[in-house]
């Protein structure tokens, strides 16, 4: 969903302090705030470059299974790995690759980034860093020079969105997530994209939290992009957000109204369709589900979606228990990537219930439009 460097290594994480010697020694304009260790550090890692506050996501596995999905055949003495991951802004990725670079070279590591097919030394990582801050750091200057000080960060976006934050306590920014909360079975909000340096780029975001497929391809994106230097900016972005996100999404606290959202969008994918079917079976409304795949069957055009159809088929006569209990493992799973721990509520499925307590146990809640 965001762009992302790995670093596989072995071994402990070095403190701070030596991370922050090697950006020195390497000449990177960088420095890791605090002091102590690295290894039990989890979540944003704020960081500054000149005059601008910048940070990325920082994250550390010892999975193997999930190291070997992420790179492939790789020397078995890398049994860990770092994630930084990052929105997009330029800042961002230079941090990222700054300290994932500084790090290889401390640890005799290899890097994996988004435009690699394979992991590539320390050696390139620095390099690659370099040629980023020959063009990155003449164009902070300037700003400066001119004592431009906005910009597209999660930093940033936290501070245009604090009045809003402080109005609406079942609202909460997570990285570039606003998302109203709790969260249940259904992620709903907006997903703040930098469109350029400049300005927002606003993407409604709805979304079932067992299924991180659906969640790439389930952003719909405003018109336009809302320039941070215009006089009015911060009340654009807090109307839009309001008219566009919050008013049609307040409605959708169910799966069976997620189900709805997926069935009447113009063009929906085989993901799209994948999610209604799924949501349902786990809401309890297995009737509307078995009716829905089979006028797809009537109706494919083609192998492609034929092929769709015996998948979702095969969903139709799964075994529901096995279905729920794989599903809530894709919802921890999809809370951890997303940061959604903290506002996320395991609950069951309506399907494990009976109908009568379904609503008051398993609904989104209600999200007035008024605070």
């Amino acid at each position: 969903m965001f762009p992302e460097i790995h670093v596989f290594f072995s071994g402990r994480l070095p403190e701070r302090m030596a991370v922050n010697a090697m950006f020195n020694a390497l000449h990177f304009p960088f420095a890791l705030p605090g002091q102590g260790a690295l290894e039990g550090h989890r979540g944003f890692m704020p960081m500054r470059l000149q005059h601008v506050e910048t940070g990325f996501e920082f994250d550390v596995f010892d999975n193997a299974e999930m190291l070997a999905l992420m790179a492939g055949a790789m020397d078995p003495a890398f049994d860990r790995s770092v994630t930084f991951r990052w929105s997009g802004d330029d800042e961002e990725r230079l941090a990222a690759l700054c300290t994932a670079a500084a790090l290889a070279t401390m640890l005799g590591a290899v890097v994996l980034d988004d435009e690699a097919v394979s992991p590539f030394s320390a050696e390139e990582a620095v390099e690659k860093a370099r040629g980023m801050l020959k063009w990155i750091v003449p164009q902070l200057e300037g700003e400066r020079a001119i004592g431009f000080k906005g910009g597209t960060s999660p930093i940033h976006l936290r501070e245009y969105l604090r009045p809003l934050l402080e109005s609406r306590k079942d609202l909460v920014l997570v990285d570039r997530y606003l998302v109203m909360r709790p969260v249940r079975h259904v992620l709903r909000g907006a997903a703040l994209g930098r469109y350029d340096r400049y300005a927002v780029d606003i993407h409604r975001l709805l979304m079932p939290m067992y299924d991180p497929t659906v969640a790439c391809t389930s952003y719909d994106q405003l018109p336009g992009a809302w320039e941070i230097w215009e006089p009015h900016f911060q009340p654009l972005l807090l109307d839009q957000l309001r008219e566009q996100v919050f008013t049609p999404l307040a409605s959708v606290t169910s799966l069976s109204d997620f189900a709805g959202a997926m069935r009447t969008r113009k063009h929906p994918n085989g993901e799209h369709i994948i999610a209604l079917v799924r949501s349902l079976l786990l809401a309890g409304e297995a009737e509307q589900a078995a009716a829905f795949v089979e006028e797809g069957e009537r109706s494919a055009n083609g192998e492609h979606e034929a092929e769709l159809m015996r998948k979702l088929r095969g969903d139709l006569g799964r075994d529901i228990a096995d279905m729920c209990d794989d599903h809530h493992r894709r919802e921890a799973d999809m809370a951890s990537i997303l940061k959604l721990k903290a506002i996320w509520e395991p609950t069951p499925f309506p399907v494990e219930l009976p109908k009568g307590s379904r609503a008051a146990r398993t609904d989104e809640a209600p999200f007035p439009l008024a605070p």
